[in-house]
């Protein structure tokens, strides 16, 4: 997150990471936790991020959460890119953020991920969240 995105380490401190195969799982840490320390859990928290490949994938609710943070690797998106995003359409984008994730903000306001591919940009939020941002414009 701070290498991509140039969020500070110290924003995670208060959290504890969970790590199960490919998927890794963010929870604020809490003193009652010791509490539920004897109880078998299938999982906690939210879903903080995802290997696929060799990258590190984070969630659409970690970069709503996290995303203000930023400082680099964040795209600013009107209401007609982000309809066109919104129904599968690459738009062009800056080539100079470089290949890789980026966070897609709308009036500064982190919204989710996309993946920037040679000057091209697509969204990686889920359709099931993509249809709050459809708009008519």
């Amino acid at each position: 997150m701070e290498e991509r995105f140039g969020i500070p380490g110290v924003v995670f401190d208060d959290y504890l990471f969970f790590r199960r195969k490919n998927t890794w799982r963010i929870l604020r840490k809490s003193a009652h936790l010791a509490k539920a320390g004897h109880l078998k859990v299938e999982a906690v928290g939210i879903k903080g991020f995802h290997l696929i490949g060799d990258f590190i994938k984070p969630s659409t609710r970690v970069i709503q959460m996290f995303g203000r943070h930023a400082e680099k690797a964040r795209v600013e998106v009107n209401g007609k890119d982000l309809n066109r995003l919104a129904k599968g359409i690459e738009i062009p984008a800056d080539p100079g953020i470089g290949n890789g994730y980026v966070i897609l903000c709308r009036r500064g306001q982190p919204l989710g991920l996309g993946l920037m591919i040679r000057g091209m940009l697509r969204s990686q939020i889920p359709k099931s969240e993509s249809r709050f941002f459809l708009q008519p414009y």
